[in-house]
C-alpha cells in the first residue's frame, strides 16, 4: 500500500513539474514579446506569403505603395496600465470617417491590411493604424490575445473622438485582432463608433491556445495549458479565460452600452488552417434568434475557399458588397472619392525613421 501511495504520489509530482515547466514554455512561446518573431513589414518590402496567388499579392503590394508613399502622423497614448501605445494616421484628403485598424498576433498592420487599405482608402476613408501591445513601437512585455487589448481599441477610439469630433470610426480587427474587436463590445464603444468588422477572430484566448497546443505540438490541455495559464497570470497579469467573444457579443444586445444597434460584420474563410472556421459559427450564434435567424445588426460573411485572414482578396467582390450591406446599416457611404495622385516633396526612400520622444502627437513632414 505504502509503494502505491509514493507511486502516485510521484506520478503526481511529475505531472506537476511537466506541468509547470511546459506550462512556462508556452508562455514564452506564445505570449511573451519577442520582436524577431514579429513581422517588420513597415521597414522592409512585403513577402509574399505561400498561400496567396500572384495576382493578390500584386494588390497587396498596391497597399503596402500606398502607405510606404503618404505623409502620416503617429499618434500615441497611454494604456490602462500606463503602456506607451502607438499608431500611424493616414488622413485622407476627402475624409468621410476613420478606419481604426486592429492587426493579428504577432503581425502588424501593414501586413493585415495591405490587401484592403487601397479599398477603403478609395471609398474615402483614412486610415488609423494602431501597434498592439507588445508590438512594434508600442509598449509591453507580454501580448493579451485581446483580453488586455479590448480596453486598448476602445481608449483608442475614444481619443480618435477627442482628436476628430463627428468623424465616424468603423473598427476593423483580423485574427486576434478580430477577437479583441468582438471583447471590445462587452467593454462598450463610445458613441463616434458605427460599425464593427472581425475577420476569423477566435472565441476566447483559452480555446485558441488550446486549439494550437493539440494541432502545433498534439498536446492534451491537462496540464501544459493550466500550467501556461498560471504563468500568464503572474508575469502577463491576466486570465487567459477571462472573456469570450459569444458573451461579449451578446453586450451588443445591452440598450445601457448601445442606445442604437451596432452594425457588425463577423467573417472567416472555411478552408483557415489557424482559427478554425467553426469558431466564427460559434460567435455568430450571440445574434441568432428563437428561428434560427441573426439579429438584422449582424452578419456572417463566409468565403468557401479562403486560408486565414485572405477572404478579403479570395473573395473580394463578395466581400466588398458585405461591407456596402454593413456600410448602409449604419449609415455610412460607400462609394468610390476621386482623388489627386499625392507626389510626396521629398522621395520616400530619403525619409528617415523619426526618434518617438515623450508626448502624445508626432508628425512625419
Amino acid at each position: 500500500m505504502e509503494i502505491a501511495i509514493w507511486v502516485v504520489c510521484g506520478a503526481a509530482g511529475l505531472l506537476l513539474l511537466f506541468g509547470l515547466i511546459g506550462g512556462y514554455c508556452m508562455y514564452r512561446f506564445a505570449i511573451r514579446r519577442d520582436d524577431k518573431r514579429t513581422n517588420p513589414y513597415w521597414d522592409r518590402p512585403l513577402k509574399k506569403p505561400d498561400s496567396v496567388t500572384e495576382e493578390e499579392f500584386e494588390k497587396m503590394r498596391e497597399g503596402e505603395d500606398l502607405l510606404k508613399s503618404k505623409m502620416c502622423e503617429f499618434y500615441s497614448m497611454r494604456s490602462r496600465d500606463g503602456l506607451r501605445l502607438v499608431a500611424r494616421y493616414y488622413r485622407h484628403p476627402s475624409e468621410r470617417g476613420i478606419f481604426l485598424m486592429v492587426h493579428g498576433y504577432r503581425s502588424s498592420s501593414i501586413a493585415d491590411f495591405s490587401g484592403a487599405v487601397k479599398s477603403v482608402w478609395d471609398m474615402g476613408y483614412s486610415l488609423f493604424m494602431i501597434d498592439e501591445r507588445a508590438h512594434g513601437r508600442s509598449e509591453g512585455r507580454a501580448i493579451g490575445f485581446g483580453v488586455l487589448e479590448r480596453y486598448d481599441v476602445v481608449d483608442w477610439a475614444k481619443m480618435i473622438g477627442e482628436q476628430f469630433p463627428g468623424v465616424p470610426v468603423v473598427v476593423d480587427g483580423v485574427s486576434m485582432g478580430a477577437a479583441t474587436v468582438m471583447f471590445a463590445c462587452g467593454v462598450g464603444w463610445p458613441d463616434n463608433v458605427k460599425a464593427v468588422v472581425a475577420d476569423c477572430g477566435f472565441t476566447s484566448a483559452g480555446d485558441i491556445c488550446k486549439t494550437c497546443m493539440k494541432k502545433w505540438f498534439h498536446l492534451p490541455a491537462f496540464p501544459v495549458y493550466y500550467g501556461a495559464k498560471l504563468w500568464t497570470r503572474l508575469l502577463g497579469h491576466y486570465d487567459l479565460d477571462a472573456v469570450s467573444a459569444k458573451e461579449s457579443l451578446r453586450k451588443l444586445a445591452d440598450p445601457a452600452l448601445y442606445p442604437r444597434p451596432l452594425p457588425i460584420l463577423i467573417a472567416h474563410g472555411r478552408e483557415d488552417g489557424f482559427v478554425p472556421y467553426r469558431m466564427s459559427e460559434e460567435n455568430v450564434k450571440a445574434f441568432a434568434k428563437d428561428d434560427g435567424s441573426l439579429a438584422p445588426n449582424a452578419e456572417l460573411f463566409t468565403s468557401d475557399t479562403a486560408e486565414h485572414g485572405m477572404s478579403f482578396l479570395r473573395d473580394y467582390d463578395g466581400y466588398m458588397a458585405a461591407l456596402a450591406r454593413l456600410f448602409d446599416k449604419a449609415g455610412l457611404p460607400h462609394d468610390r472619392v476621386e482623388e489627386e495622385e499625392f507626389v510626396p516633396e521629398t522621395p520616400i526612400e530619403e525619409l528617415t525613421r523619426p526618434e518617438m520622444p515623450a508626448g502624445d502627437l508626432f508628425t512625419i513632414n
